[in-house]
């Protein structure tokens, strides 16, 4: 094992954690032509490089690795930051089999680490032996992974329980024998990692079936096989042409069923850990890039000096910092959106079961601190006992609520009340936020419309703009009365799953 980084403090603590899951012997290397010398020396079986190294970049290592090293087999794992497209795809060329995104925790480490051993031709290695106890011990997700779930489609009883009968040791077997409930199976967790499909059924073809899932983005990446009696050429063609990874004639050797299934298995996880480890360095960058902006940009130095913080301290030792400048960093989650795919609907969401009455109690708390200047009386009424919990990603709520109370407390004029009343339902839940002082009349229609003239002197035009589309998103929405001419109302509601 190899360790390949500049940083002095970095190289212990990697050395500590691998020595913790139970790999000893770990070479050490602070530059690229250190560890060229100990790769000329000595073959290894996985080596972590850091993408930027003194003497000899991450990138030219690799290069010289995979073509010259005795150590051209080893499987080799890229610490980086970088989010240039063109550069990581040469990495994957190169060979690269895994991507760790900076920062990174001691957890993350491990993880990616027993990801990586776990790969073909190093599971059966000397590297592993001890390892493997350690890393069920300490991960058991990552040691001992779940059966993947294999859904099959086939009119035909007799053929689903012969082919279940065949899989059901190494996989979860889900199984339907009409082509037109696939979907609605498929849209119902849990989701198949594999789909065997034959071709002839009533009612929806395996090939119509197939061009179906293919169309959706949600399961376009589910690998299809067909299984199936039709083994014309031209039925092959077709089959492999619509998006079918594999097509298996009837009747199947068991042997060689569970070979391709294996197979094609492999290769989806290979694509979608490569897609996601992609996706990942490229929004890292962005980011990063965005945060760097900011702190040049930006002439409030508690922020920049929290994103600073943020950048540069270690993960362990800005854990503190982090929670203590999370809301500082709202305006950025809104400002980094991609406006487009808000607008598209195709921002991912990151749901998770999140208690509303604490993320209005966390919020409040920071607005209170942040207007204390203004004297503003803040009131909170919420019914004692009720459930006010519910499915949402947690980052876009809070940057929601966060606007929202911003908005009523600069709205508002000095020593008056900003009001707070969360009520629901058993579908969904309502936040209202009064404040004393009217929008004018001539932003009624246009508050919630996308306006390039930024932020007016007291409500934030851009911000509602966003506040609406997030909440849409979230198949709610966002609304606001002016009472008496003196005061606003805001109304967000969201369903509760």
């Amino acid at each position: 094992m190899l360790v390949v980084t500049e940083h002095e403090q970095l190289r212990s603590l990697l050395k500590q954690t691998l020595s913790r899951l139970g790999i000893q012997g770990t070479q050490l290397a602070a530059d690229g032509e250190e560890a060229k010398n100990l790769l000329a020396k000595h073959p290894f079986d996985l080596v972590v490089i850091d993408f930027y190294l003194p003497k000899l970049s991450g990138i030219e290592l690799l290069r010289y690795l995979r073509e010259e090293s005795e150590s051209v087999q080893a499987k080799v794992l890229i610490m980086t930051s970088e989010g240039s497209r063109k550069l990581l795809n040469e990495m994957v060329k190169l060979g690269v089999n895994g991507f760790l995104v900076k920062p990174f925790t001691a957890k993350m480490f491990a993880q990616k680490i027993a990801q990586v051993v776990r790969m073909e031709g190093l599971t059966k290695g000397e590297l592993l032996a001890p390892a493997a106890a350690v890393a069920e011990e300490r991960a058991p997700s990552l040691a001992k992974s779940e059966k993947p779930t294999i859904l099959l489609v086939d009119d035909a009883a007799s053929n689903i329980k012969l082919i279940g009968n065949i899989l059901k040791e190494e996989f979860n077997i889900r199984a339907t024998n009409e082509g037109s409930k696939v979907l609605r199976v498929v849209a119902t967790p849990p989701t198949p990692d594999l789909i065997l499909l034959d071709v002839m059924m009533p009612n929806m073809s395996g090939f119509e079936l197939c061009k179906r899932l293919k169309a959706n983005e949600e399961w376009a990446a589910i690998p299809v096989i067909f299984l199936t009696s039709r083994t014309s050429s031209a039925d092959i063609a077709q089959g492999l042409e619509i998006g079918a990874a594999d097509y298996i004639p009837k009747p199947v050797s068991p042997v060689v069923l569970k070979a391709r299934v294996r197979n094609q298995l492999r290769i989806s996880r290979a694509h979608e850990d490569r897609r996601e480890q992609l996706d990942m360095l490229l929004e890292n960058a962005r980011l990063k890039g965005d945060m760097a902006y900011v702190t040049e940009a930006n002439p409030n130095p508690l922020l920049k000096d929290a994103l600073r913080a943020l950048i540069d301290l270690t993960p362990d030792s800005a854990v503190g910092i982090v929670e203590q400048s999370i809301f500082q960093l709202v305006d950025m989650t809104l400002r980094t959106i991609d406006l487009y795919k808000l607008e598209q609907g195709k921002i991912p969401l990151q749901r998770e079961r999140i208690d509303l009455k604490r993320v209005v109690q966390h919020t409040l708390r920071f607005v209170e601190r942040q207007f204390e200047s203004k004297a503003l009386r803040f009131e909170f009424k919420v019914a004692d006992g009720s459930d006010y919990t519910m499915s949402c990603d947690r980052q876009l709520l809070y940057g929601m609520i966060m606007n929202l109370l911003r908005n009523a407390a600069q709205a508002a004029p000095d020593s008056t009340r900003v009001s707070l009343q969360l009520q629901g339902t058993e579908q969904q839940l309502e936040l209202k936020i009064d404040n004393q002082g009217a929008i004018p009349a001539a932003l009624h229609k246009r508050l919630f419309e996308r306006s390039q003239g930024g932020r007016t002197e007291s409500h934030p035009k851009l911000g509602c703009y966003l506040i609406r589309q997030i909440a849409t998103l979230l198949r709610g929405e966002v609304q606001f009365e002016i009472r008496d001419a003196i005061a606003t109302t805001f109304t967000l509601s969201l369903p509760r799953h």
